[in-house]
This record gives C-alpha cells, structure tokens and sequence, in this order.
C-alpha cells in the first residue's frame, strides 16, 4: 500500500506539472538569459533581451556556431549564469523555445503566458540554417572513415579529441582535433590538431613493441 500511495503521488504531481505546462506556466529553476521571474512569472530583463536578439540576427547574418561564440567570447557577453559562450551554450539558446513565447513538456510546445522576445519569422529562418547545418555535420560524419583512438585521445587541457578531415584534390586527410578547438575555435587551444595516420602508426608501434 505504500509503494501504491508513493506511485499515484508521484503521478498527480506529472498530471499536476503537464496541467500546468498546458496553461503555460513558468514551473521554476533558473530563467533562460532575457528573462526575470517575478511572482512565479517570467518577465522580460531588457538589457539581456536584446542580447539575445543580436544573437539570432547575427546567426542569420553568419550561419555559423562556432564563429558566433568567439565574436560573443571576444566582446566579453556572458551567460545568465556568468559563463563565457561556447557552441554548445549557442545551440541550447537559438533551440529555447521560450524565446518565441512558449514553454515545453516532453517534447510538446505549448503557448506560454510570458512574453516572446524572438518573432516567429525569424526563429523559423534561424532553424532552417540550424537543419542545414547538421544534415552537412551528419553526411560529413557518415562519410569519416573508423577513427582508432575515438575516446581515447586528449588535448592538453584534458578534453577528448574528435575525429575530423578533410578532402584536397581528392585525397583524405584524417585529424584529431581538440573538442576545445571546436567549440571555441582554432585559436583556443595550443595543439588545435594532429594527423589521425602519425598518431595512431605512433601508438599501434607501441602496442606492438609491448
């Protein structure tokens, strides 16, 4: 009877939490950059709203992650949370749907009882250039050939390396390149990338010597 009582309480409080979100209301935790809670509501911080804004024009005007977060790096922008911008703090702000008035449960939108701060136009264009750009990640992807030290290889500041290459006159080129040099840029990291085919000859005559 216990464990009966503990599973219905725990299911009035996801009924109770979906109810809310339907009504579109703010169900606590930190308030997304652009935003202040007053009285258990969102309420738009002005100064930080417009970052935000500068954020999705810039990204129409560049399409590029990586080259937005170092121009917000280098301008000094931070966080809600006083974080510096990286890529994947880029990705999850140009993907809160709060910014179009909306709150979300499980994957379902509904409209919230707060403010938008982005137009619906310009979320969709940002989007649009946000699907392309991961179809062109996804076929790059599919087309890298098997990276032997995936997960096993580290820059200097303790990051994993990520397989990468590229095609000159159609010859393949394999790299390890840093995560941070990724997300930050060429510049962030001293190592940047090595050559996937010195690398992993360097460690498979290890191994064998062993």
């Amino acid at each position: 009877f216990a464990q009966y009582e503990r599973e219905l309480a725990g299911e009035r409080i996801r009924d109770k939490f979906l109810a809310s979100r339907k009504r579109g209301l703010w169900m606590g935790g930190h308030p997304p950059l652009g935003y202040d809670v007053s009285d258990r509501k969102l309420m738009i911080n002005p100064g930080e709203a417009e970052l935000v804004k500068q954020v999705f024009r810039r990204f129409l005007q560049v399409g590029s992650a990586t080259q937005l977060a170092q121009e917000l790096k280098a301008a000094g922008h931070r966080t809600k949370r006083g974080k510096p911008f990286d890529k994947g703090v880029l990705y999850k702000l140009l993907h809160n749907r709060t910014y179009v008035g909306e709150v979300e449960h499980k994957g379902t939108a509904y409209a919230g009882q707060h403010e938008a701060i982005v137009d619906r136009g310009t979320w969709d264009r940002v989007h649009t250039i946000l699907a392309e750009n991961a179809h062109r990640r996804a076929s790059r992807t599919r087309a890298t050939t098997p990276a032997l030290l995936k997960g096993l290889i580290f820059g200097p500041d303790g990051k994993a390396m990520a397989p990468s290459h590229t095609r000159k006159r159609g010859r393949l080129y394999r790299f390890y390149r840093t995560t941070t040099a990724l997300k930050l840029g060429r510049d962030a990291c001293p190592i940047r990338s090595v050559p996937a085919g010195d690398v992993e000859a360097a460690v498979i005559g290890q191994i064998r010597a062993l």
